[in-house]
């Protein structure tokens, strides 16, 4: 064993190709710590997981759950709520509402010292965005307990969470009314969804049927009354109809026959048939669909038999959510936004109606029409994505936080095997995020976007492979998912490429070394083939040093095949790796490798007919390269590739010539 080692000392290194091989054959020396330092952590993090000591008692009911409620978590669930409070974290937003001179972002302390612990530490789900919680919680909380109408506007960028906000506020009011039914409507509307004004109010019936706010006899007397517009004291006319239908975005036809008409011969579900019968009774009069709505919510009698304790006569307040807010602002004479912000100034609906917006658009209030504006109650709440690193890892701690013992499916459980499965997990999670590269990796992921999703994102691989078997988190598993995930895109694309791709690459990076910036595949295919027969002189006389070339004939590399390097410029120039220059995608300029035209000018003249355009063959298109020669370098040197390439070839990529 010692000859072995000194032998294994004293040999010159091995090439770059045997590698593998030389680690295999020669033990590894105690002066390199490089090739012993991943296993040696890998061996102390499988000794020092605490998971790992857990019982199969302990971890086979609780590591399912755990694993699941982080999964949905990572996937757009609301975070879960911490089981203690937490130092508070200062706000993001730099402006007050007395700084701003648009907005009055309103605020309620007294409210908020008089919270309970509960909605304090719900408020504390969302890190960093306790402030914004608070204020929109007072607004929704006036709207469904005291019937105000308020109409609110968050703007944050996407990612920042707008969505988790609005969602954690609405589930903390339907807890704390501890209904067996939401103590409001909740009617959500996407204008990437909803592409005009017209499906936007079908869909918002259709939330609201479901939701169980109309019965069948309700809409029986809004089909029998003419119009439920007490303003409007006539019958639409089909005129005014067709009018309505080009403002709220529709069509003249009636659209709505026909589908009843599909439906009757289709023969679908009953409970279909209902569905769409209602909604289609609400929105049969487009000029006034807003107050039938309000008017059905009003008079509705099924709310009202089973809430007759209700001071609003069983009446249920009603929420409006518009993701994409921005978007219902190009409307056609932002009729709906109108027709909303109108009902919540006048409080058409006793029982409160609030109007919040989402957008990522700064400039919102701007595209507002001023008749819209006016109606605005301008509340605006900005919604910043973490600004502080600190932040940024409390929410991604947050979201892998150990399960609650008080979650309801761990009632059937015994206490003890809970309490020592989340100070086992707690631990680990500890480890984990002190870890020195999944600190690096959640600092790059800060500076580079700070968005809480891409973090998300790669933490999902590493939970999907939690098993009774391998219940630690694996940190290589989510350095690999990070370094695909923030990773440049073209170093995976240059790893696929195959060996002709990346000969022409190669010419391509001698031609830059020679300030031959643009070029066509002509130029690249020359430096080719004059690279190929030097290669093969090389290798006949290394085979045989006394015979002579002359005459005889010298074998030619494939990837020097006229062919099949014509294919891998197409393919390069399919991959964006090669572009063509400006003045080529031109019809402008004229082209003197096309044939003449009968009309044009000559060679000389400068004009081309179109035509002649589409003739450009591709081998003559005058095209640069969007990689560096380093670039190019360090992908013919990059040892993860897919496919092994010659050493001919990684020999010419690192000459000069």
């Amino acid at each position: 064993m010692t000859r072995s080692k000194r032998k294994a000392t004293d040999s010159p290194p091995a090439p770059a190709a045997d590698d593998d091989q030389a680690a295999l054959e020669i033990e590894p020396s105690a002066d390199d710590p490089v090739e012993i330092e991943q296993p040696a952590r890998k061996r102390a993090s499988s000794l020092e997981s605490d998971l790992r000591r857990l019982p199969l008692k302990v971890l086979e009911p609780l590591l399912p759950l755990q694993k699941q409620r982080c999964l949905e978590t990572l996937v757009g669930n609301l975070p879960p709520t911490p089981t203690e409070a937490t130092p508070p974290i200062a706000s993001t937003s730099t402006l007050t509402s007395a700084e701003h001179e648009d907005a009055a972002v309103f605020d309620d302390p007294p409210s908020r010292s008089n919270a309970d612990d509960h909605t304090r530490l719900q408020a504390a789900a969302c890190v960093g965005l306790e402030e914004e919680w608070h204020t929109l919680h007072g607004m929704l909380s006036a709207t469904v307990t005291a019937q105000e109408s308020n109409s609110c506007l968050l703007i944050g960028a996407s990612g920042s969470g707008k969505s988790t906000l609005v969602d954690s506020v609405l589930g903390s009011i339907c807890k704390k009314h501890e209904q067996d039914s939401k103590p409001y409507y909740h009617v959500h509307l996407a204008g990437t969804v909803q592409i005009n004004d017209r499906s936007a109010m079908k869909q918002m019936a259709q939330q609201l049927i479901l939701q169980g706010a109309f019965t069948e006899e309700d809409v029986g007397e809004a089909i029998d009354a003419p119009s439920l517009d007490d303003d409007d004291d006539t019958t639409p006319t089909p005129g005014a109809t067709s009018s309505a239908d080009h403002v709220f975005g529709g069509d003249a036809d009636n659209e709505d026959e026909d589908e009843a008409a599909q439906l009757a011969a289709a023969a679908a579900a009953d409970q279909v048939e209902i569905q769409d019968e209602l909604a289609g009774a609400i929105l049969s009069s487009l000029n006034n669909i807003i107050a039938n709505i309000i008017a059905l919510l009003s008079n509705t009698t099924s709310t009202s038999a089973s809430n007759s304790s209700n001071s609003t006569g069983g009446r249920k307040p009603l929420i409006v959510t518009l993701d994409d807010f921005d978007l219902f602002t190009a409307r056609p004479r932002q009729a709906m936004l109108y027709c909303l912000l109108d009902a919540v100034q006048a409080a058409s609906y006793g029982a409160g109606l609030a109007v919040v917006g989402l957008t990522s658009r700064v400039d919102t209030i701007d595209l507002l029409e001023k008749r819209v504006k006016s109606r605005f109650s301008h509340r605006i709440l900005h919604v910043r994505p973490p600004g502080s690193y600190e932040i940024f890892e409390r929410i991604v701690r947050n979201a892998l936080s150990p399960i609650h013992s008080d979650t309801p499916s761990l009632s059937a459980i015994p206490p003890a095997k809970t309490q020592a499965f989340t100070q086992a997990w707690q631990h680990e999670i500890d480890a984990l995020f002190a870890h020195p590269h999944v600190r690096d990796v959640l600092r790059r992921i800060y500076e580079l976007s700070n968005d809480i999703r891409m973090v998300y994102r790669i933490f999902t691989p590493t939970l999907c492979k939690l098993s009774l078997l391998d219940p630690s988190l694996d940190v290589t598993t989510l350095v690999e998912t990070a370094s695909i995930e923030i990773g440049d895109a073209t170093t995976h694309i240059l790893r696929d490429l195959t060996e002709p791709e990346l000969a022409l690459l190669i010419a391509v990076k001698h031609l830059q070394t020679r300030d031959r910036n643009i070029f066509n595949f002509e130029m690249c295919f020359d430096e080719l083939c004059r690279f190929a027969a030097r290669d093969a002189r090389e290798r006949q006389s290394a085979t045989d040093p006394t015979s002579t070339l002359t005459g005889s004939a010298v074998a030619t590399p494939f990837f020097a095949d006229r062919k099949i390097a014509l294919m891998s410029f197409h393919s390069l120039l399919s991959l964006e790796l090669v572009l063509p220059e400006s003045n080529v995608m031109s019809l402008s300029v004229g082209n003197p490798v096309a044939r003449p035209s009968a009309s044009g000018v000559g060679v000389g003249g400068g004009q081309v007919g179109r035509s002649n355009q589409a003739t450009i063959r591709k081998e003559f298109w005058k095209v640069r390269c969007v990689l560096a020669p380093n670039v190019i370098v360090e992908a013919v040197r990059d040892r993860h590739r897919q496919v092994a390439i010659s050493s001919s070839l990684v020999k010419w990529a690192s000459s000069h010539g």
